[in-house]
């Protein structure tokens, strides 16, 4: 048999389903997740635990509407079981400071008292405490500001996805000067670069959609539980293409490319299938199986004059008129010369 947990326990937990202001939590979807751990309580019992914790921690209750609703003080410092150490802040500080530019505003200042907290314990470790001086976070390639995410979407669409809630959302569809409103069944959330984009079905529909967090104007939780479609599966609809701009299904593509793109293929292949023919004359041949994608055309036009697409042929077409059209603007026939 199963031992009770303890009082502490269960404190630790309600600590950590606490958000931190402006977000907060009722104590009905504290129960909730509590029960979600196989630990049940009362009402009242968890508010007595409650307000016994911020008695210790800077917790606070909004009693302006029931249930009353908890959240961690803005600027309370981050706490943790066990204390972190410097190995971890170091670790921690070099994750923020990729995740830094990539992700919205919003679910970057959920952090900053992580990155507080690990800048207090490598200040004091002798060995990692001039960090500043030995690590660097060097994006690569060239990278555009992340859009703005309203921390009150964030805060909503998070919640649904754990609690497992549809919501009603207006949202802003791209080229549109109005809003749209509908309720949303969340599946999954995926970050890809600079976005985040929820997977999701509309309405009473089954087909499985993608909304970007940066377009929802407001996002409203709803008591109605959200279904996950029979058998679907997030890898294989990311491995399929379904969030990038397609333009067509998976292609055998075929290209020359000179020495140095070959070595850069060789360390990080386009697919499990690919095959490397080695450079002869300063090229060599490249063939893997990918998905006809718009960041595919991309990808061979950021290589300019390095790379020749041999097949598909409408892809070697496409790029070929784009690189007249691009090579016309630079002898004075699309603008100043």
């Amino acid at each position: 048999m199963a031992a009770m947990p303890r009082p502490a326990d269960v404190g630790h937990l309600l600590l950590s389903f606490i958000p931190r202001q402006p977000s907060a939590i009722d104590t009905t979807r504290l129960l909730a997740r509590l029960e979600d751990h196989g630990i049940k309580r009362t009402q009242r019992a968890i508010q007595a635990l409650l307000h016994d914790l911020a008695e210790v921690f800077p917790i606070d209750c909004d009693t302006k509407s029931k249930p009353y609703r908890w959240y961690w003080l803005k600027d309370a410092p981050a706490y943790e079981f066990p204390p972190m150490n410097a190995h971890t802040a170091l670790t921690l500080k070099l994750a923020y400071g990729m995740m830094d530019d990539l992700l919205p505003r919003a679910s970057s200042e959920q952090l900053r008292a992580q990155q507080r907290r690990a800048d207090e314990v490598l200040a004091k470790a002798t060995s990692a405490g001039m960090w500043s001086r030995k690590v660097r976070v060097f994006p690569r390639g060239f990278n555009v500001l992340p859009p703005k995410v309203d921390r009150r979407v964030l805060g909503a669409v998070y919640d649904a996805l754990f609690e497992d809630r549809c919501f009603h959302v207006r949202y802003r569809l791209r080229g549109k000067t109005h809003d749209s409103e509908f309720d949303v069944n969340p599946i999954a959330l995926v970050a890809r670069g600079s976005l985040l984009t929820l997977v999701c079905t509309i309405g009473a529909s089954e087909e499985i959609r993608q909304l970007h967090l940066h377009r929802m104007k407001s996002a409203t939780p709803l008591e109605r539980a959200a279904r996950r479609p029979p058998g679907f599966d997030l890898d294989a609809h990311i491995g399929e293409g379904n969030l990038s701009f397609r333009m067509g299904t998976e292609v055998k593509l075929v290209a020359r490319v000179t020495e140095p793109v070959a070595e850069t293929l060789s360390e990080t292949p386009m697919s499990a299938d690919q095959t490397l023919s080695p450079p002869s004359d300063g090229w060599a041949r490249v063939e893997a199986t990918v998905v006809d994608t718009l960041e595919l055309r991309a990808w061979i036009a950021s290589y300019g004059p390095n790379i020749e697409v041999l097949e598909p042929a409408a892809i070697r077409e496409e790029i070929a008129a784009n690189a007249r059209t691009t090579a016309a603007l630079y002898v004075g026939q699309g603008g100043a010369s």
